[in-house]
């Protein structure tokens, strides 16, 4: 029910509620006033706004909950805004204020701001409150239902923000998705929510995935010892560092499903190979540098196909360095299996020579359609999705980085072979995630098997491109395993 008029105490209550809200050793939203009073005021100015624009709503008369969304196309009008000004100003001083100011404007656009530059209609709730009485009875979950109500009577999105893990959590529970998380720096991190209405799961293509992981992690740029790495970094500040390798494409955004999935419990970097490094231990030399620029120690390594092998790369180099391994659909460096890709690949030099002097533009069909080669038994959605994906990366996808990528795939058999010993410390830290159609061999899974020591191991169903294709299955695998 909408709510028209509402007592002073009950305004204090919602304030009272979100500015004392326990974050345990989390960092919140909170942390941009200058006291958990403050911000019980200036959510209480904000229940004011709701109220004087018509976008409050309970779950009865006796007020257990409370829930404020705008429709599609709802304004607010000027004294109601004047409502949370003056709240705002009524929580802090002039310093503070420039403080708050100085957090709100390094945190990145929300998930509202990507719908309205795309002109698509949703439901934004800005605020949902059980009151501390009615607090774990399941009022939220009914004053919630207010708003997905609408969502399902209109036909568009609900969609809010929150800043702490368990509230993440709970939205979850309630029905809604994670769509990307953000840094807010002092201030913790933001969650971006969303409920789609009943029927209509949103299945995005990797080119409209891309556009929201673009806007919501651009890319930064370092040159560390002569060698440019593009990368992106985020995620948990004090949490373990997960290194995300990417396989033959080299690209990072391969990885863009498992950022938003994991950066509320880790911290998170992702980078693309840089070209001035041509071979794999100057790639992991330079990786070592890199690491320390950033201020990464005790990395764990989650590298997909020819990532995988990189990682065995650098643990063989740098022993007693790495926090763990993730390898998924990849081969071991061992001797074994070394000899058999050494045979598969007899003619890389060739193709290498080929690659550099060819019509690069015409060769991009070609490219594609070896890549879709690794589909196996995947649904049309996923068949589309991987389509859409090659078609998007070969659009502006370079001859030099196709020839430099190519160049460490072919350097691969140069390697010294690893042995069991060389990962004998991460004993119980390292997880093989195994397609049972992989393109790596049912011999060469079992050979990557014998070097690892206690590793757990999760055979799944799937292809090659799984890593990309199955996203939520690797996620909760890689979750569990790292809990």
């Amino acid at each position: 029910m909408k709510v028209t008029t509402l007592d002073e105490s009950v305004i204090q209550d919602i304030g009272h509620a979100f500015g004392y809200y326990d974050y345990g050793t989390e960092r919140g939203l909170i942390n941009a006033f200058p006291s958990r009073e403050a911000t019980a005021v200036y959510i209480s100015g904000y229940v004011r706004m709701a109220l004087r624009g018509g976008v409050l709503y309970t779950t009865s008369e006796n007020g257990e909950a409370y829930v404020a969304y705008k429709l599609p196309g709802e304004k607010l009008s000027l004294s109601a805004m004047m409502c949370l000004v003056k709240g705002l100003f009524s929580s802090m001083g002039f310093k503070d204020f420039m403080r708050f100011l100085r957090i709100m404007g390094k945190t990145e656009p929300g998930l509202d701001k990507r719908f309205d530059k795309e002109k698509k209609p949703y439901i934004f709730v800005g605020m949902v409150c059980a009151r501390e009485q009615y607090q774990g009875q399941g009022y939220m979950r009914r004053v919630m239902e207010l708003a997905f109500a609408e969502g399902n009577r209109l036909g568009v999105p609900v969609m809010l923000e929150t800043d702490a893990k368990p509230k993440c959590d709970r939205y979850i529970h309630l029905g809604m998705e994670l769509a990307g998380t953000r840094s807010c720096g002092e201030a913790g991190m933001l969650y971006d929510m969303i409920k789609y209405p009943e029927g209509e799961k949103k299945i995005m293509l990797y080119s409209e995935k891309l556009k929201i992981f673009s806007a919501a992690h651009p890319s930064k740029y370092i040159t560390v010892d002569g060698a440019q790495y593009r990368y992106v970094l985020g995620g948990k500040e004090d949490g373990k560092t997960l290194v995300f390798l990417n396989g033959g494409m080299n690209t990072l955004e391969m990885w863009m499903d498992y950022v938003d999935a994991l950066a509320g419990d880790y911290r998170v970097l992702l980078f693309d190979y840089p070209q001035e490094l041509p071979t794999n231990q100057a790639l992991v030399t330079g990786m070592h540098s890199f690491f320390k620029e950033l201020g990464i120690e005790a990395p764990i390594f989650v590298g997909a196909s020819d990532g995988g092998m990189v990682a065995q790369i650098y643990v063989q180099k740098y022993p007693g360095e790495a926090g763990g391994m993730i390898l998924i659909s990849t081969g071991g460096m061992d001797e074994a299996t070394l000899k058999s890709l050494k045979k598969k690949y007899r003619l890389a030099p060739i193709m290498l020579w080929y690659m550099k002097h060819c019509n690069y533009e015409k060769l991009k069909p070609t490219l594609i359609k070896a890549g879709m080669s690794h589909i196996r038994n995947e649904s049309a959605e996923e068949i589309a999705y991987a389509q859409d994906m090659f078609e998007t990366i070969f659009k502006d996808f370079k001859q030099e980085k196709d020839v430099h990528i190519s160049g460490l795939l072919a350097d691969l058999m140069n390697q010294k072979p690893v042995t069991a010993e060389d990962f004998a410390a991460l004993e119980g830290k390292i997880l093989l995630i195994l397609p049972d159609q992989d393109f790596f061999s049912g011999k060469m899974q079992e050979d990557l098997i014998r070097l690892m020591h206690e590793p757990k191991i999760s055979c799944v169903s799937g292809g090659h491109l799984s890593t990309v294709l199955k996203t939520d299955e690797y996620i909760r695998t890689i979750r569990e395993f790292l809990k």
